[in-house]
């Protein structure tokens, strides 16, 4: 998350906010060059009682990014691995670093003969 607090001093730019929206920018440009993509509140400027509450806003979403971070999907169906435009739809789970892994039925059915013989074998 990116927001930027400020004292009211009536002495510069914006409201008094001037130098906030200066950091803010410089911050935005230096986020730009290195190709991340924060959260931005709607309205980042703020004295610091307005911060703390943005920041308890956010709280909801840093846990979901954190949920999804490394997650792993499992599924089953008639979609081949090199087949590209078949993962066109699922392009954004790899942008958020998800790993997608993909089975035929018949890798579900050899699964669950694995897991029988298994049990098998144990009694």
């Amino acid at each position: 998350m990116v927001a930027a607090a400020a004292e009211d001093t009536g002495k510069d730019l914006i409201n008094g906010r001037g130098d906030a929206y200066c950091g803010l920018l410089s911050a935005s440009y230096n986020i730009g060059l290195r190709r991340l993509n924060p959260y931005i509140p709607e309205y980042p400027i703020g004295d610091p009682e307005d911060i703390a509450s943005m920041l308890a806003d956010f709280i909801p979403i840093a846990r979901t990014v954190l949920g999804v971070r490394n997650l792993k999907i499992l599924s089953f169906g008639p979609r081949p691995f090199d087949f590209l435009t078949c993962h066109a739809p699922i392009q954004p789970l790899f942008d958020m670093g998800i790993e997608i892994m993909e089975n035929s039925e018949l890798d579900l059915l050899d699964l669950v003969q694995a897991k029988r013989e298994t049990r098998k074998s144990n009694v």
